[in-house]
């Protein structure tokens, strides 16, 4: 019987001239990934082939506890896609099957990473490459994910049958690059550990962005008085930039600050604010859009997001009974650079002096949404920057 606890990783990845603008990310991360497979349970070893117009097998069966990998690209030539994996499949399947059963590795998965389209392979044809895929991943079990740019990578997959679930599209970006082989590290993670479910929503948005992700990670802390809960963390987080204690509520008339010192009620509203925002789903389901839609209105500066992990949380604050406040992309400009999102929560949902109406004084929010002038919200966040 094959080795349960053993995942053989093979890596095929495009080094075309094309490649030249996210070489050193794309190796950068690349290396990140290996340092985070060694850590993981279980045996693993590595296999790397790099490709433009000639296809280089680089390594095979390395223990990255024992080798270092050379993952440099070297960007130059075509895109010789067919040949680099239909070969890599043969030869690996070839030296698998010389090594004695019980040194196999439990599971294979097979990753392909290309920023273009096939454009020079000479031996191996888009047919022949489907049909060495389905056999592996049938007959064997292979897994196969395939990560494209400049295409729409899950209907490139499909033709390979590659199912979609598996295929995920990047932006051709640094930011692009770095966020979809981090998202392939835990992909390969997971299906090592057994727990695969395939990209994520949060996995694709993160992808496609042209800028690399703030990428937070909250995952124990300890707040006052005793308390650890997960709020508590997630509070710690949205704090973590020292701003939410000089936050100020600001009067454009007196020009008078009123400082918020209290740490109890300082932790108590950046947990709130790390609950009250909606995923990306549930946004878009309130606002009528598809995830993509959605995704491209807030790299637009139309709608205000911050980003936990690899997921997008938008703030309820903006959105109204039947869409979002007036104005919101003149206000999410307006924003400083400099808050964090709990900042954003304070000053939205705290009744403000400078905006009084009808003897009564106004959050930012209810003042927007009553119908009264954006311009005054816009002018007091600027001012706060």
């Amino acid at each position: 019987m094959p080795r349960e606890d053993y995942t053989a990783v093979v890596l095929v990845v495009d080094r075309s001239g094309s490649m030249s603008t996210i070489a050193k990310s794309v190796q950068d991360t690349l290396e990140e990934f290996v340092q985070k497979q060694i850590h993981e349970p279980g045996h693993i070893t590595i296999d790397t082939t790099f490709f433009d117009d000639k296809v280089e097998h680089r390594a095979s069966f390395v223990n990255p506890h024992e080798q270092k990998l050379d993952l440099e690209l070297r960007p130059r030539g075509m895109t010789a896609l067919y040949d680099a994996v239909g070969l890599k499949i043969d030869s690996f399947g070839r030296a698998l099957g010389a090594l004695p059963e019980h040194e196999r590795p439990g599971h294979v998965i097979f990753v392909i990473a290309t920023d273009g389209q096939e454009n020079s392979s000479t031996e191996i044809t888009i047919e022949g490459l489907a049909d060495r895929i389905k056999h592996q991943r049938e007959v064997y079990s292979w897994d196969f994910t395939f990560i494209g740019a400049n295409q729409d990578a899950v209907l490139t997959a499909q033709q390979f049958n590659i199912p979609e679930h598996s295929a995920i599209t990047f932006a051709a970006t640094a930011g692009g690059a770095e966020n979809v082989l981090n998202s392939m590290s835990q992909y390969v993670a997971a299906t090592r550990s057994g727990s695969f479910a395939g990209y994520s929503q949060e996995d694709r948005e993160a992808a496609l962005s042209e800028d690399e992700g703030k990428v937070i990670s909250v995952t124990s802390s300890k707040g006052g008085s005793g308390r650890t809960s997960s709020a508590v963390a997630a509070a710690t987080f949205l704090a973590s930039g020292g701003n939410l204690a000089d936050m100020k509520v600001i009067d454009l008339d007196q020009e008078e600050d009123t400082v918020v010192t209290d740490n109890y009620e300082r932790d108590q509203a950046v947990t709130e604010a790390s609950r009250s925002t909606f995923s990306s789903k549930d946004a878009a389901e309130r606002l009528g859009l598809s995830v993509n839609r959605l995704t491209a209105k807030a790299q637009a500066g139309e709608l205000y997001f911050f980003t936990v992990g690899r997921a997008r949380r938008y703030p309820k604050w903006q959105f109204t009974s039947d869409g979002v406040l007036p104005e919101l992309s003149a206000i999410v400009a307006a924003i400083p650079t400099s808050w964090e999102p709990a900042d954003a929560y304070l000053f939205f949902n705290s009744h403000n002096p400078a905006l009084l109406a009808h003897a009564k004084e106004f959050s930012p929010r209810e003042w927007l949404v009553s119908g009264e002038a954006p311009e005054r919200v816009i002018e007091l966040l600027r001012k706060a920057g």
